[in-house]
């Protein structure tokens, strides 16, 4: 989602939200952490790639009315 949001030219923000780290909190285990991680990394491989202009990705390209919810997109960019 972060790819995707540089991709856009959106503006990124940080909120600051408390945070208590222990066992029984996690629900995700090793196997399911090293999936995601290799699936961020395939994402932020293909927006180099599409910005390098060696393969164009359609996930990286799509016009900002396809991206923003409709109710958003009306009320930013107006009607279609």
């Amino acid at each position: 989602m972060i790819v995707q949001a540089v991709a856009f030219g959106f503006r990124i923000g940080e909120i600051p939200v408390p945070t208590r780290y222990f066992d029984e909190a996690s629900s995700i285990n090793f196997r399911r952490s090293v999936i995601y991680g290799l699936r961020t990394e395939w994402t932020l491989i293909r927006y180099l790639l599409d910005r390098a202009g060696v393969r164009p990705s359609e996930q990286f390209r799509k016009p900002l009315r396809q991206i923003m919810s409709r109710y958003l997109a009306e009320e930013i960019l107006g009607p279609e």
